[in-house]
């Protein structure tokens, strides 16, 4: 299983939320916004100097700062034949 912080995956990546630091100011917001343990989220696109960045949640696109997001662990999938497995 491949474990990165949320702000180091790479366009096109699915993974699922592992864990989520309370401790970052923008805790509640993030929950809000479906940034929750077990959810699967996919980083869409980077802006040109990598911040935000955009993902995909429950359905919705939202940016985040690379800053918000370095306190947040994620399992990649590995894209196997057409097939999600997780790493």
């Amino acid at each position: 299983m491949k474990n990165l912080r949320l702000c180091d995956m790479k366009p096109n990546n699915k993974a699922i939320i592992n864990a989520v630091d309370t401790d970052i100011p923008a805790v509640k917001h993030m929950k809000d916004m479906g940034i929750n343990v077990g959810e699967e989220i996919i980083c869409l696109f980077k802006s040109p100097f990598s911040d935000p960045t955009a993902y995909r949640v429950n359905g919705i696109t939202i940016a985040l700062r690379k800053s918000d997001c370095a306190d947040v662990w994620v399992s990649l999938y590995e894209e196997n034949g057409g097939n999600n497995e997780r790493v």
